[in-house]
């Protein structure tokens, strides 16, 4: 279904998942991916879009130290999304254990070199932690519809651009 609509129209895939997985997920080549809620971007014609990049390597470090911290806790998953870490418990069995999550994730957000890089939000039995920058899916969607616009009015609705616009200023 999906590729039948992507034949007649651009189409955009938008998740909270790492680009790669949507993508895997997904593997058609002519639409649009925005994984890590928005943060990266790719799409036909070599589009490519990363949202603060440069802070990778502090999402990396605190994969590792959620993942020591939380490894006496049976049924926690940290998951990497690359661009966003998500903090699976909905497998975590002890009531007590649950708020030991929550209370060592907010431990570690609020300890340097984290402190005021990242941001908790909450899901359904997940934590996500994403970079702390005024960017989300809904900015990702509008950064994919004004690139389309400008490659209409530039090119027409045929022909395809290979240049991404500016996006929204982050803060």
């Amino acid at each position: 279904a999906v590729r039948r609509l992507a034949a007649r129209a651009p189409v955009a895939v938008v998740s909270g998942r790492a680009r790669e997985k949507i993508h895997e997920f997904v593997d058609l080549s002519d639409i649009f991916y925005a994984g890590s809620h928005g943060f990266d971007i790719d799409g036909p014609n070599g589009i490519r879009h990363a949202v603060k990049a440069d802070v990778l390597p502090l999402l990396g470090d605190t994969f590792a130290a959620l993942n020591e911290r939380l490894s006496g806790i049976d049924g926690v998953v940290v998951e990497d999304n690359r661009f966003a870490l998500s903090v699976h418990w909905r497998n975590v069995a002890k009531t007590d254990d649950r708020h030991k999550i929550e209370a060592i994730v907010d431990e570690v957000l609020a300890s340097p070199p984290y402190e005021g890089h990242l941001r908790k939000s909450r899901g359904k039995c997940v934590y996500e932690l994403r970079p702390k920058v005024d960017w989300d899916k809904g900015k990702a969607v509008v950064y994919l519809l004004e690139l389309l616009r400008q490659r209409d009015e530039i090119h027409g609705k045929k022909k395809k651009n290979t240049t991404a616009p500016r996006p929204p200023p982050t803060s």
